[in-house]
């Protein structure tokens, strides 16, 4: 039944549509559904919101709009999409006669994503770039939505380079904005655009910030894809059983939350990490049930998607014939619902899929494992070329070198890493500068040898500050401690911690043994390092064990009872 504003008081409505625009960032439809329930008269049906003035009308038109795009494609309800754009673009010639141009604008972000919704890629990209041009003040969060949703169009078409000039051009300007949702936002889209541009590790890095951000604020929809896309990145480093697990929170998330749309993108990536592991049969009963959800709906780009993994699978049981037809499939449905740039994008993969079937198999097949050998030992390796030559049987690191050097030119950089010269770092400028006059520049020493576990033998601890958390004792050398302005060897009190920040002095493992130093953060790489001997450790939470606290003499640490002195 609706209310009208005899019911409503202004302050009502006021609430009430600010606890809906709440809603909408947070993706969360059952909150808007719930909000806007007693608005309406037929859920399913386009509300008219006639008896509010102008500007509120607008306004709840635009948010229903949204609110039956995305529950048009979180639970697969036909022709909602075209109910959205009909009500958003109601919205937009209200706001067009009260002269409201922000509203106009966010309007029709909110259109570009019910096209979006819709499987209308083309409409709108043509609508964000028309908007670009509509904006002057940079820090405008309808602006930061706008571009943050231009990335997102940019990774689905493949224009990476672009997509990355818009993540460097807001990168500053997202850590001073106040709204949460949109820093999440911005750390799942850039995550996602390096996860298809195979930058395995920057796209985890992005990942882990934004699964952060969204426990910090308890966002359930938000961190559900998140495992979702994340379990793809962990399958492609090789990481199955964590793969699996991720894949499962994200099931779990979007069934709590009731987005059962979801449930067969979730389903596709668990049949995708099979066929990771070669477990093909799995893989292939996976995707099919996928298939079934997606049939039964209007969701192209997930219809399309699951198809291709089916085609993959297919291709490598070397069942060709069937692959194929499911490949014609999925190129009706792509021309049909989707375009011909989308479909043409399952060409070019189709061809890379194929190649040992044409006629020049053995001369391209061998270099191409090699390839694949070479990429997977990097990644498993976290880019650390010693490391990836011990996993692939070199006897010395100096033979990866060359492969990379003569036969796979690029390819080190193309995966995400950097080699050993970070742009920003000034110590490794001054070393380049002093080596053209033949002067050794003065350079931070970590030597990974004199950093070591302890055992402190039963002694009694006393500290000089309020010791609440766990610690590993650590051996260091003079040389290490000089890093506090210490110049002799000490027991070193590491609390564990996967912070990870520039500055900060953490111990990290490295292969076997340990290595301590202050963090660094190349931003041309987005990747978190330690330079130990010339060498970059890349530092994940994975590998860093934790931050000295404490510390005392090792002439001192002999007495019974050890006085550890705060760092």
């Amino acid at each position: 039944m609706n209310k009208s504003p005899v019911t409503l008081k202004k302050l009502e409505i006021f609430d009430i549509i600010a606890s809906a625009r709440n809603a909408e960032i947070c993706r969360n439809i059952s909150e808007m559904r719930k909000i806007l329930h007693p608005l309406i008269e037929e859920n399913d049906c386009l509300a008219s919101f006639d008896d509010f003035e102008l500007p509120i009308k607008a306004e709840l038109l635009r948010l229903y709009g949204f609110y039956l795009t995305f529950e048009g494609r979180a639970r697969s309800k036909r022709d909602f999409h075209l109910l959205a754009k009909d009500a958003v673009t109601k919205a937009i010639t209200f706001f067009e006669k009260e002269n409201l141009v922000d509203k106009v604008a966010e309007s029709k972000i909110t259109l570009a994503f019910c096209y979006w919704n819709n499987s209308e890629i083309e409409e709108a990209e043509a609508l964000f770039e028309l908007l670009e041009t509509d904006f002057e003040n940079k820090l405008d969060p309808v602006y930061l939505q706008l571009q943050i949703n231009r990335i997102m169009l940019f990774w689905c078409s493949d224009r990476f380079t672009e997509g990355i000039q818009i993540m460097d051009k807001i990168a500053e300007i997202i850590k001073l904005c106040n709204d949460f949702k949109l820093q999440i936002m911005y750390e799942i889209e850039s995550a996602n655009l390096f996860h298809h541009h195979k930058k395995i590790h920057k796209a985890e890095f992005h990942y882990t910030n934004a699964i952060k951000l969204c426990r910090k604020f308890n966002q359930g929809y938000f961190l559900a894809v998140v495992y979702n896309n994340y379990s793809l990145v962990l399958s492609e480093l090789g990481r199955f059983a964590e793969a699996h697990e991720y894949a499962a929170y994200a099931k779990q998330g979007f069934k709590r939350i009731n987005h059962t749309g979801w449930i067969p993108h979730v389903i596709d990536s668990q049949a995708q990490i099979f066929l990771g592991e070669e477990r093909f049969s799995d893989a292939l009963d996976m995707v099919e049930s996928a298939l079934e959800y997606f049939s039964a709906s209007d969701d192209h780009f997930g219809h399309i998607g699951a198809l291709w993994t089916k085609c993959r699978i297919l291709l490598k049981m070397q069942k060709i014939t069937e692959a194929f037809n499911f490949y014609a499939d999925l190129q009706i449905i792509a021309r049909q619902h989707v375009g011909r740039k989308f479909s043409e994008r399952y060409s070019e993969l189709l061809s890379k899929e194929i190649y040992p079937l044409q006629g020049n198999y053995y001369e391209r097949e061998v270099p191409e494992f090699k390839k694949f050998l070479v990429t997977r030992a990097l990644h498993a390796a976290a880019g650390k070329k010693t490391e990836a030559a011990r996993l692939l049987g070199f006897a010395k690191h100096q033979n990866l070198s060359e492969i990379l050097k003569k036969q796979f030119p690029g390819l080190y950089e193309d995966l995400g890493y950097a080699e050993r010269n970070p742009r920003s770092d000034k110590t490794l400028k001054q070393t380049r500068n002093s080596s053209r006059s033949g002067k050794k520049a003065p350079r931070e020493k970590t030597n990974r040898a004199v950093v070591s576990k302890l055992e402190l033998g039963g002694r009694m601890l006393s500290f000089s500050w309020n010791m609440d958390k766990d610690f590993v004792p650590f051996y260091f050398d003079a040389n290490a401690m000089r890093s506090f302005n210490i110049n002799e060897a000490a027991v070193v009190l590491v609390t564990p911690s996967d912070d990870i920040y520039p500055g900060n002095p953490v111990v990290a493992l490295d292969g076997e043994g340990f290595v301590f130093g202050k963090v660094r953060y190349d931003s041309f790489a987005s990747i978190f390092f330690l330079e130990c001997d010339g060498e970059m450790i890349f530092l994940t939470q994975d590998n860093v064990i934790g931050t000295p606290v404490g510390y005392q003499s090792m002439a001192k640490a002999k007495a019974e009872i050890i006085e550890f002195i705060k760092i």
